[in-house]
């Protein structure tokens, strides 16, 4: 039936039936860790193919390589396509929001900024901010008696580097607020948000991130904070160690590298299990790494990234459908919303202001 629709592209659907027969099939389901070496044979690849100084002989087998890989995605999403082409359609509205500035409130001031921002405190409290495209610095004076304050709206994000050195990715939707030089005896910010961290060590001076819910206590790691107001509040621990304090439950919570604690509003106590955390910070890289993620997960990622309203209540059969794999945050909505299809073998078309998706 391909060849039939396509007779021009003969030579890569014969190409993607042997890689199939020789890769996939007959399995059912892939793997995650062949998902990942189908990957990485895709985009390896893809930068062979493209470097120029290869001899010729090496591009042809390159080009052999890639067009099998190119192929293989073709027909696995005319596959997917035909599998799940149906009319029971759920219906997104998706309307832009109005676009707000990044804000810096300090001491009786504040400023303003269109874009992504890149700040850097140095021990003296002088700020130093940097657009996204570097062109032009702008000094803020910071004043040491006062907390200062980061509004990250919706469809923006920021990073800092704070006076002891601290590292600091601020994702959409997030407030952080702290001081522009720390006391010698403890270093303290609290957020509302997303953010990932890395903590300059310092052993008299221990961190602690506070949130409306808990508090983190470190001396010197790498971990991500999630405390939005709607959503589940956690933390991931890249590296180090953390003490996480309910605001309920004074006891000490400890969470080693590569655990996840999640805190149950119910009880105010922390849960964790081990998981790849890795994948809970890949957003400041941008793209999202999805493992059975719950596609209202998702959306509701994307609605802050993007500064976008979705209204899904309509979309009821989505609530099962799950994504994998990684979604690459372009800043193209509508490619990214074609991807999420494509991640959860669902169907997708935007008509206006409207998307509809079938699920499979």
């Amino acid at each position: 039936k391909l060849l039939e629709q396509y007779p021009g592209l003969e030579k890569e659907i014969n190409l993607a039936d042997i890689y199939l027969k020789e890769n996939i099939f007959p399995k059912k389901h892939l793997t995650e860790s062949k998902k990942e070496e189908v990957l990485d044979d895709i985009y390896d690849s893809a930068l062979f193919y493209r470097d120029s100084k290869i001899k010729r002989v090496r591009k042809i087998r390159s080009f052999a390589r890639y067009a099998v890989a190119v192929s293989f995605l073709l027909l696995s999403g005319l596959l997917i396509y035909k599998m799940v082409l149906t009319d029971d359609y759920e219906q997104i509205t998706v309307n832009q929001l109005a676009i707000e500035n990044i804000q810096i409130i300090y001491a009786d001031k504040s400023i303003q900024f269109e874009k992504n921002i890149s700040i850097d405190i140095d021990e003296k409290g002088m700020a130093v901010v940097k657009g996204e495209d570097d062109i032009e610095d702008y000094m803020i004076d910071i004043d040491t008696q006062y907390p200062n304050t980061i509004i990250v709206p919706y469809g923006k994000r920021a990073t800092l580097t704070l006076s002891d050195g601290s590292k600091v990715w601020l994702n959409s939707g997030s407030t952080l607020t702290f001081p522009s030089k720390f006391d010698k005896s403890i270093r303290e910010v609290t957020l509302v948000g997303q953010m990932y961290i890395e903590v300059a060590e310092d052993a008299s001076s221990p961190f602690f991130v506070e949130t409306a819910e808990f508090r983190v206590k470190v001396l010197g790691t790498k971990f991500c904070v999630s405390a939005y107001e709607d959503q589940e509040q956690a933390v991931a621990l890249v590296e180090g160690k953390v003490n996480l304090i309910s605001n309920e439950l004074k006891a000490g919570f400890p969470l080693l590298p590569n655990e996840i604690a999640v805190l149950d509003i119910s009880t105010n106590a922390f849960d964790k299990h081990e998981t790849d955390v890795l994948q809970y910070i890949t957003w400041t890289k941008g793209y999202l790494t999805l493992n059975n993620t719950p596609m209202g997960e998702v959306l509701t990622y994307i609605s802050r990234y993007y500064n976008l309203a979705l209204d899904c209540t309509s979309a009821t059969n989505l609530k099962s459908v799950t994504c994998n794999g990684k979604l690459y945050l372009s800043e193209d909505i509508e490619n990214v919303m074609k991807s999420i299809a494509t991640l959860s073998n669902t169907n997708y078309r935007k008509t206006d202001n409207t998307i509809f998706i079938s699920n499979n």
